[in-house]
């Protein structure tokens, strides 16, 4: 700016001169008196002049921007680029999460590979599409989606496994007995041999003791490691089960667990149990554990309270639930107003409910406990013991989604119990007949 006021300091002063001579030439005669041709000249002259300056201003203004940062403009643009790709990428991860936690896994897909444009790099949204791709039985994809998360043994395990948890009959239904009352233990048969399974909501994935193992004939594939709802580590080795028997149902093809030894349910007790159906499995069809008649039903189909094992009982609650990346299920309920999720672990054998220490105080306070009623639903779980347990660092939790504590299975024994991955919700009815 400076610049260009001192360009218009002498276009002033250049015509304050040129007045003074256009005077003189007056006084002798040059001009006529009514003559105005010098004075459009000058003030053409002016014109020009003063177009010529700005013209000039702005090229020093634009040369001096250049010469500071030659890239200048074109990194702004850069800028705004990034951070509305960033924006973009945290958008678009959200809404994935949301639909993947909804196991509305086609939407999550889409959601995911659009971040995947993004950030090609990202290991962890490649993993994410392999979940959501094993969820929709989409095994090519899933295989693809493993190798590009660097899980080579995943991957290859999933090469040799054919039509994974494949059910060979048409029956939409089946029933077999409870073998324990305490926890969800069913018969099953393998290879012509019977064995007792834990249902278990706690375990992503089924489970097989290697004594069983090495009774049917399976093979050991690649090493892994499963992580409980309790946080534990527990190591072993992929196989396939190629036929599990469970009621009338056959399933082919049941990607499974070695481990060396399974853990009693209770400690001091002896084992009762061979091995573990995870969610993988349980997540295909809606589970009802009927604790009064001692028996649990396995469907295709969502259940009707109209149905013949249903008949009779009134439906008490009905809780929504999400499904974790890590193949759990979180209860949505409220404590002290607040909404809050517990995982749901029916295989869980402590007390029948522990609080996530992390939320302490928000739940109860300070100083003394409230004895407050934890409501899911219009079911109250009143006369709350104050137990509390550290969430396993191994648990991924959202900030949507706090994770308040783990629901063992002896909170809801006395109600059936129907897993409706169908609705997305555990339904509670009484155990009238």
């Amino acid at each position: 700016m400076v610049f260009f006021h001192i360009k218009l300091t002498g276009l002033k002063a250049n015509r304050s001169k040129r007045s003074i001579l256009h005077a003189k030439n007056n006084k002798k005669g040059l001009y006529h008196p009514n003559s105005n041709i010098f004075s459009r000249k000058v003030l053409f002259s002016w014109k020009v002049m003063t177009k010529v300056g700005i013209v000039i201003v702005l090229f020093k203004i634009s040369f001096f921007e250049n010469s500071f940062c030659k890239n200048l403009r074109a990194n702004q643009k850069q800028y705004k680029s990034l951070a509305s790709e960033k924006e973009l990428l945290k958008a678009y991860k959200a809404r994935g999460f949301l639909a993947l936690y909804r196991n509305r896994n086609s939407e999550a897909r889409k959601f995911f590979q659009m971040c995947y444009s993004l950030s090609p790099q990202d290991a962890k949204l490649c993993e994410l599409l392999a979940i959501a791709s094993l969820r929709e039985n989409d095994r090519r994809g899933a295989i693809f989606w493993m190798h590009q998360a660097h899980l080579i043994g995943l991957a290859r395990f999933y090469q040799m496994v054919k039509h994974p948890f494949e059910c060979s009959n048409s029956l939409q239904n089946a029933t077999c007995p409870l073998l324990n009352t305490s926890y969800p233990v069913v018969p099953l048969e393998i290879d012509g041999h019977f064995f007792a399974f834990l249902i278990d909501t706690g375990a992503s994935t089924s489970i097989v003791d290697k004594k069983v193992a090495q009774a049917v004939g399976l093979k050991e594939g690649c090493p892994s490691e499963l992580v409980l709802s309790n946080g534990k580590r527990i190591q072993g080795a992929l196989s396939t089960l190629p036929i599990l028997r469970i009621g009338s149902f056959a399933i082919k093809n049941v990607p499974a667990m070695l481990i060396e030894k399974l853990k009693p349910l209770s400690s001091g007790a002896p084992n009762s149990f061979h091995g573990v159906l995870g969610t993988d499995l349980l997540s295909r069809f809606n589970i009802l554990i009927d604790y009064q008649t001692k028996k649990i039903v396995i469907s295709k189909r969502a259940m009707e309270q109209g149905a013949t094992f249903l008949s009779g009982s009134k439906l008490l609650a009905e809780i929504p639930f999400l499904f974790s990346p890590q193949g759990l299920l979180l209860l949505k309920g409220s404590l002290q107003s607040k909404e809050v999720f517990f995982i749901y672990d029916t295989g869980f054998g402590g007390y029948p409910l522990e609080f996530n220490q992390k939320y302490r105080n928000m739940f109860f306070g300070f100083s003394v406990p409230a004895r407050s009623s934890l409501i899911f639903g219009p079911v109250a779980i009143k006369k709350i013991s104050e137990t509390f347990s550290q969430l396993p660092l191994t648990l991924e939790e959202r900030e949507e989604i706090p994770i308040g504590g783990i629901i063992g299975n002896r909170l809801f024994s006395r109600y059936k119990v129907l897993l409706n991955f169908s609705k997305m919700v555990v339904q509670l009815y009484d155990q009238k007949n």
